[in-house]
């Protein structure tokens, strides 16, 4: 009993006040907690703290009202952000057993979800459907608003935004609710708001659902899918890029039916469908209406009622169909699309089996009237059925196809069925022109395809022809193609591949032509869970050049897989000619052309001419993977190369061979070795190697490694460089022999380190037409760096003329130094930068050296260029020289109707892009004379040439000394020769006065002005009429005192001089005085009067019997008066010619000849 006492007394004095302490401690941090703004901020704080996350800016209490500014949690399968977050709760209506949520809402939120290598899908088993289970309390959530919502999957983030949503929810025992008041979703291409209301009740299967959801979308862009294109709308319209849509539903997870009406972007939308959400394909019947004001509608409607129109259901069968009229389908086609506009009936059914996989599928197409693309009708039909009941892809068959399609006049044409034994399936397109498919498209096919038999075995035979609408025969792209194919194979099911022979393969093109000499085996290999493999074996192809050669590729083998691919074979006999190159650059279209003149033409075609011709051999076997290996050669097998010339010389060709071999280096890297090696009876031997490495990137490809350098070394010993006339053509002569040792690397882009050294012996240029002959030269030259050193590039003088003029002639037999002459070239250029300097050193150079012309010359010309900019700056002294004039007039040339055109020169004019700058300053110095035509004299005086931005001006003045001029039998003394260049070298000042010095009176002629604008004016000291000026310079005396000598004096003159800007003979009255050739009193012709066949047997004699001297006068009313005297004879012929109409006159003519003649002259255009 005392104890009972003291238990009791233990419980009320000590355990009671110490339970009712701690029950009141944790209610108060309860209290606190929820109810204060510290106490929640801990709790908060602590939950965050847990998931590695963070809380600030904490205001208000989960009792009272909170905002959050910043909350997050971070976990390794996902995260959490939540900003400026609100939670706001009536929690006395809990009393009501109600849960009312006046505001939960956030500016921003932020879920990332992380996926890791453990993840997998879940195992869905046989489970009770998921049913709600009792509340105590009914939730009601009045406002759920979010300002940006964003979901990261993998740091990736959605391709769609959401933001702006303002939502309410109820949940009730056996109800539910959701009202969305707004909601906006973003997409690159539109945005949509969002507004629904959807109820359910039920919270159990089948989860009984009715509501509405509304929708209005806006284009983001003018080229969102939802705007109409400006190019296709009719009219302005509000809403081209608005459309609005509207889907309401009733019914459960067994049935269900919804409708959709919508406008806008131009469309206007009525569908109602029967769903079935639970079956794998869950529409069981549907109608569609769709119109489109910018033209066409579509109706459609499916069925899934049963092959028996429904008595007995079969879910798994189904039927529809489409109906589409006038459906113009440029708002939704690229602008650069033709126009397509679509009409035609679409029947199609089908079956599927349990698993929603298709057994057969049937399709039946009409066009209607209306259907047009590329604004071409389209017509016809097309009708097929597939059947696909089969385990897999291989058992698949086509039992029927009909094909009768027509796009204007091109067309697609088929018949037949495909998958059995028997079955043969043909294809014929034809396409007259490829203008009715595409715009601007141009030529026509035709294709011809027959496929028979089954997958496990079938054969393919192909037939096509191309041409183009300008037929260019044996122009590449230009001219008819056709092709021919022959193939046959199987399919193995067990060893998962395709077995087949190509039997004929034969296409001809533009001169070039394919075909196989024996089958040729394929295969293909699909093994489950490896790359595809495929597989080309050994066969013979001939390839036909437009040389009528048929070259031989033996292909050993070419097969795959994955990124391994491997191919051998060689060509044993490739005859290289000149012929063929020929014919190869013009069917590329890059022969040089030359036109001849409309006039006509001759054409030097060199009957001595040989063709070049070199045997070559190629092999190669080559390995591509994660390494390149493997070799390639080209060898030379016989013949050689001629070098121009007259007579042609060959090069003497005994090994010409470059190979090139890969090896693996290093995990995706592949060395290749370079290696060449010639040698020749005539040029010599040369020999060189190189090494690249390729890696291969990750993004595939093959690229030259940016860190291992690029090497290369050369060893040439040329004997004999005249076979640079192969680059030079045959009127440069190019010789003498020349050693090169040079070792050079460089990483790709980089700078290179160029070692090595250059010598020649005996070297010559010569260009005989201008004189020039360089002979006995040497060169000495090396590499250091980048840099190429010319240390020395010298000529001496060799005098291989001797001057024909005896001053020149003379100076340079009595000067010593003569013999010491040189030309000589040193400097250094940059490789890389394409800069560097040249001098040009001459000494007693005869730089010209011809029987009519002959120049020495002294002086420095220094070159300094940075292309594409060249400076040349220098001065140079003739020592001696002269021009003969007579070879002007005595140089061969053909008759005026004659264009002659070489077969060999083929010119192409190509424009420089060099920005040349020259200041070169020429003195002719004290020995330069001007020889022939009558003309002797001394020319002194210097020239400052100088070009600026393609402009060649001139500044200087040169003068004759001691000169003479012989003309009509007189010979004047140059008084006095001045030219004075101003600027541009084609117009310079003339001073020049030539005076006859014998008699009374001095008689001469002065010219100044320009060279473009001369004045000639008779002078004479002392001063005399112009009729004796001209006495005494032609005849040595005055006129007769009977004037009886004036009008031939006149006649002489008349060509000579002019004053005032208009000839001398016009003083007199005269229109025209002039020479010409032809018979005296002829009618003339337009035609030349001197041909080749007129002139097999003609001498230089016969040039003055044909001429004769003419003078008229023309007067008012088309009436013309002439005389004309024959120069060689005693004709002369007096004519009076009247113009009676356009190109009709009357000729009067006495004289030596007499008569009248009737003329009609007709010039037709070019």
């Amino acid at each position: 009993m005392r104890s009972l006492k003291y238990l009791l007394r233990l419980l009320v004095y000590w355990w009671l006040p110490a339970l009712a302490m701690l029950l009141t401690i944790a209610v108060g941090f309860v209290v606190w907690a929820l109810g204060s703004q510290p106490g929640t901020r801990f709790l908060l704080q602590t939950v965050s703290s847990q998931f590695g996350g963070e809380v600030r800016e904490v205001r208000g209490s989960i009792l009272g009202g909170l905002n959050i500014g910043h909350f997050s949690l971070n976990d390794p399968a996902f995260e959490v952000l939540l900003e400026n977050a609100r939670l706001d709760v009536n929690w006395l209506a809990l009393g009501s057993k109600r849960l009312q949520i006046r505001e939960l809402s956030a500016g921003r939120v932020l879920v990332a979800l992380h996926s890791s290598k453990e993840d997998s899908a879940p195992e869905l088993g046989d489970e009770a459907p998921f049913a709600m289970p009792a509340l105590p309390v009914s939730i009601a959530l009045d406002k759920l608003a979010v300002g940006r919502f964003e979901l990261l999957q993998d740091g990736q983030a959605l391709p769609v935004g959401v933001s702006d949503v303002e939502a309410a929810l109820f949940l009730g025992a056996a109800q539910a609710q959701l009202v969305l008041t707004q909601g906006r979703v973003t997409h690159e291409q539109a945005e949509v708001d969002l507004s629904a209301d959807l109820r359910l009740s039920g919270l159990q299967d089948p989860w009984p659902l009715s509501g509405w959801v509304q929708a209005k979308a806006r284009g983001a862009t003018a080229e969102s899918v939802l705007c109409v294109p400006a190019r296709v709308q009719r009219q302005d319209t509000a809403d081209a890029c608005v459309l609005d849509l509207t889907v309401a539903m009733e019914g459960s997870l067994d049935t269900m039916t919804t409708t959709l009406a919508g406008s806008g972007a131009g469309l206007s939308l009525r569908a109602q469908a029967d769903l079935l959400p639970r079956a794998p394909f869950p529409v069981r019947m549907a109608d569609i209406v769709l119109d489109i004001a910018q033209g066409g509608s579509i109706e459609g409607k499916l069925d899934w009622s049963g092959e028996d129109g429904g008595q007995t259901p079969d879910w798994r069968a189904w039927k529809s169909n489409l109906k589409i009229r006038g459906l113009d389908l440029s708002r939704w086609l690229p602008a650069d699309v033709p126009q397509a506009v679509i009409s035609a009936d679409l029947d199609v059914d089908g079956r599927l089996d349990e698993q929603g996989r298709p057994l057969d599928v049937g399709l039946d197409m009409r066009m209607g009237p209306g259907a047009l693309w590329n604004r071409q009708a389209v017509s016809g039909s097309l009708a097929l059925r597939a059947d696909m009941a089969g385990p897999d892809w291989t058992t698949w068959r086509l039992p029927s196809f009909r094909s009768d399609l027509k796009v204007g006049d091109a067309g697609l044409r088929g018949n037949g069925a495909w998958g059995r034994a028997g079955d043969k399936l043909v294809l014929d397109v034809a396409v007259p022109a490829f203008g009715t498919l595409w715009p601007d498209l141009e030529g026509r096919a035709d294709l011809k395809a027959e496929i028979e038999g089954t997958l496990q075995a079938h054969r393919l035979r192909l037939e096509g022809h191309y041409a183009p609408r300008n037929v260019l025969p044996g122009v590449v792209g230009q001219g008819p193609a056709s092709a021919r194919l022959n193939a046959a194979g199987a399919w193995s099911a067990s060893t998962q591949g395709w077995r087949g022979q190509l039997s004929q393969l034969q296409a001809e093109h533009a001169g070039f032509s394919l075909a196989l000499q024996q089958a040729l085996p394929l295969s293909l290999d699909m093994p489950p869970g490896q790359p595809l493999q495929w597989r080309v074996g050994k066969t013979t192809l001939l390839v036909g050049l437009p040389d009528d050669q048929q070259v031989a590729i033996d292909h050993e083998l070419s097969a795959g897989a994955g990124e391994r691919i491997q191919s051998k074979g060689r060509i044993p006999d490739l005859v290289l000619s000149s012929g063929l190159v020929d014919k190869l650059k013009a069917a590329f279209q890059q022969a040089d052309s030359a036109t001849a003149d409309a006039r006509g033409g001759v054409v030097v075609l060199n009957e001595r001419r040989s063709e070049q011709r070199v045997n070559l051999s190629a092999e190669w076997d080559l390995v591509v993977a994660q390494h390149l290996t493997g070799t390639v050669s080209i060898e030379r097998r016989g013949g050689d190369i001629l070098i121009p010339g007259e007579p042609q010389v060959a090069l003497g060709l005994d090994k010409l061979r470059i190979e090139a071999r890969a090896r693996a280096a290093g995990a995706r890297g592949s060395q290749v070795d370079i290696g060449l090696e010639l040698q020749s009876q005539r040029v010599g031997s040369a020999s060189g190697e190189g090494s690249l490495l390729l890696v291969r990137p990750a993004a595939g490809g093959w690229a030259l490694s940016p860190t291992v350098p690029i090497r290369g070394a050369l060893r040439a010993d040329l004997a004999d460089l005249s076979w640079l006339a192969l680059l030079t053509g045959d009127s440069l002569e190019v010789g003498g022999s020349l050693r090169a040792d040079v070792q050079a690397e460089g990483l790709p882009g980089k700078d290179w380190d160029i070692r090595g050294s250059v010598s020649g012996e005996k070297l010559r240029v010569v260009r005989v037409d201008d004189g020039i002959r360089l002979v006995d030269g040497r060169l000495a030259a090396r590499f250091d760096g980048d840099r190429l050193l010319l240390d020395e590039l010298y000529f001496p003088a060799s005098v291989r003329v001797e001057a024909t003029e005896w001053r020149t002639r003379e100076w340079i037999a009595k000067e010593s130094d003569v013999k010491n002459g040189y030309v000589k070239a040193t400097g250094d250029w940059n490789l890389m930068a394409s800069a560097g300097k040249i001098r040009v050193e001459m000494h007693h150079f005869p730089a010209m050296q011809r029987t009519d012309r002959y120049a020495m010359l002294s002086g420095a010309v220094e070159i300094d260029a940075a292309l594409p900019k060249v400076s040349v700056t220098g001065s140079l002294t003739a020592d001696a020289g002269w021009f003969g004039l007579d070879m002007l007039s005595s140089v061969p040339r053909v008759d005026d109707d004659v264009v002659v055109v070489r077969s060999m020169d083929q010119h192409v004019a190509q424009s420089s892009a060099l920005d040349l700058s020259m200041q070169l300053k020429i003195d002719l110095g004290p020995r330069f004379y001007i020889v022939g035509l009558g003309i002797d004299a001394g020319l002194v005086g210097s020239l400052e040439i100088t070009l600026r931005d393609g402009r060649l001006t001139g500044m200087g003045t040169l003068r004759t000394r001691a000169g003479r001029i012989e003309a009509y039998g007189q010979r004047l003394r140059l008084q006095k020769g001045i030219l004075t260049f101003q600027g541009s070298l084609e117009n310079p000042l003339l001073d020049i006065e030539a005076l006859r010095n014998e008699g009374q009176v001095r008689a001469g002629v002065r010219v100044v002005g320009t060279a473009q604008r001369p004045r000639i004016d008779l002078i004479s000291y002392p001063e005399v009429s112009d009729v004796e000026k001209l006495s005494w310079l032609l005849l040595g005396r005055g006129p007769d005192e009977g004037g009886g000598d004036t009008s031939m004096l006149l006649s002489l003159g008349a060509s000579l001089i002019g004053g005032n800007g208009e000839p001398f003979y016009r003083r007199f009255g005269l229109d025209d005085v002039g020479i010409r050739s032809g018979s005296v009193g002829s009618s003339g012709s337009l035609l030349p009067d001197v041909t080749v066949a007129g002139s097999v047997n003609r001498t230089g004699d016969d040039d003055l019997s044909s001429q004769f001297i003419y003078a008229s006068k023309t007067f008012a009313d088309g009436i013309t008066v002439g005389i004309e005297q024959a120069l060689s004879g005693s004709e002369t012929v007096g004519r009076i010619g009247y113009r009676l109409a356009q190109g009709l006159s009357l000729d009067l003519k006495t004289g030596t000849v007499n008569g009248l003649e009737l003329i009609y002259r007709l010039i037709l255009p070019d």
